[in-house]
């Protein structure tokens, strides 16, 4: 299968960087409650673009370093700010060019 599209998502490495991020967010409760269910949505939805030709990586978010790059930024620590995080830092990787 030919992948024609490149895109991140925001990622927490495991359930402590999780907790953590959920107390800074000005939207926790959009978030689900546990771990493993964050996990799981994320392979969902990292599974689903994969059947669509869609290549999604985990772009992984130290908490100390998203609160400042939203203080940096101007931004609330929200939906959009993680989005446009994830995108920032997933641009910044390095590419494979094969």
């Amino acid at each position: 299968m030919k992948l024609n599209n490149n895109q991140a998502v925001f990622w927490c490495r495991d359930e402590t960087d999780f907790m953590r991020m959920k107390q800074v967010m000005a939207d926790p409760e959009t978030w689900p409650k546990t771990y493993a269910e964050f996990a799981a949505d994320g392979e969902e939805l990292i599974a689903k673009a994969w059947k669509q030709g869609v290549l999604i990586t985990k772009v992984e978010a130290d908490p100390d370093a998203f609160v400042t790059w939203c203080k940096v930024e101007g931004r609330q620590p929200d939906r959009r700010a993680r989005i446009m995080y994830a995108v920032q830092q997933f641009d910044r990787l390095p590419k494979n060019t094969n």
